[in-house]
């Protein structure tokens, strides 16, 4: 499945034009997968040319995850399974809990297959096993057992917002603050 929606932006943190790339911010603005947990966060690639989860709930080493992510060709794709690695202590976060102002945890997570970390990526990540995908609006949903569980992203002036809404409710709102303008794509209520 393609992210059709993203940004291309040098490792500085300017916008660039379309013809430059160098990092891939994934807005999943027009697609939606099926989800098999109702815990979320965001998956970053950074500087390190690591991959790194931010998430609000508390993980243990080989814990599972399925996370978006950029293809040989440069597409955006979902889902590829991973395992939790150890816990990162961060002594500056880029991410913080709107909702609830609770503790944000930072992993270092091991992918099942081997993935181009050569530039800098943000996109959604999701606990447990992807069941099924389907395509919907801006959403990353869970079917079933009577929930429906949805992520939803997009840009703020100087960041990403990471909505989990539960039966319509908002349940989880991560924050990824970039520290430079971007174009923003929330609407004023998400």
């Amino acid at each position: 499945m393609a992210f059709i929606n993203w940004f291309q932006i040098n490792r500085t943190g300017l916008i660039m034009g379309v013809n430059k790339i160098a990092i891939f911010f994934s807005l999943a603005l027009c697609s939606a997968y099926a989800i098999a947990s109702e815990n979320s966060g965001f998956i970053s690639i950074e500087s390190d040319k690591k991959i790194y989860l931010y998430t609000l709930e508390k993980m243990q080493r080989n814990d599972l995850l399925q996370f978006q992510y950029r293809d040989n060709d440069g597409k955006e794709k979902c889902c590829m399974e991973a395992h939790i690695r150890k816990l990162v202590i961060a002594k500056k976060n880029p991410v913080s809990d709107y909702k609830s102002e609770g503790k944000i945890y930072k992993y270092l997570v091991t992918p099942q297959n081997r993935i181009d970390k050569s530039s800098l990526f943000l996109g959604i990540a999701v606990l447990g096993k992807v069941r099924a995908f389907s395509e919907k609006n801006s959403e990353v949903s869970k079917i079933g057992d009577r929930v429906n569980f949805t992520v939803k992203t997009c840009t703020s002036s100087e960041g990403m917002h990471l909505l989990g809404i539960k039966n319509n409710i908002v349940e989880e709102h991560l924050y990824y603050y970039f520290g430079y303008d971007v174009e923003p794509t929330c609407t004023e209520n998400f």
